[in-house]
């Protein structure tokens, strides 16, 4: 079936289709903070006066926390030679298979990248 036919499909289940990738969504992050009990953290904005500074985030399980870990959210777009093209959301363990490095590894490569 082409990515054609698996869009227009009304019926639901998995499929396994070999596409090609066309782009990285990059209209939101392609990565996002997590506290290390795998639940997504909040920042505290900087004008917050709840909590030593100590705490950047806080999350909704361990509460106050200030050692974080990236995640990927990765939106990529493909197609076909159906040429039809659809959006696919990656999440860390899918992601990182795909392209072989862990979050955390190319979020600190793109500080790195960015702050020389």
């Amino acid at each position: 079936m082409t990515l054609k036919g698996i869009i227009k499909s009304k019926e639901t289940g998995t499929c396994v289709k070999c596409s090609t990738i066309k782009s990285i969504d990059v209209a939101k992050n392609w990565y996002y903070v997590s506290c290390k009990c795998n639940n997504k953290v909040q920042e505290y904005g900087e004008d917050s006066n709840d909590l030593d500074a100590k705490y950047l985030y806080n999350c909704e399980i361990c509460r106050y926390v200030e050692d974080v870990i990236t995640k990927y959210y990765l939106v990529l777009r493909v197609s076909d030679e159906s040429e039809a093209e659809a959006k696919f959301l990656f999440f860390n363990e899918v992601a990182s298979k795909l392209l072989k490095k862990h979050s955390t590894k190319l979020t600190m490569e793109v500080l790195h990248f960015i702050t020389q």
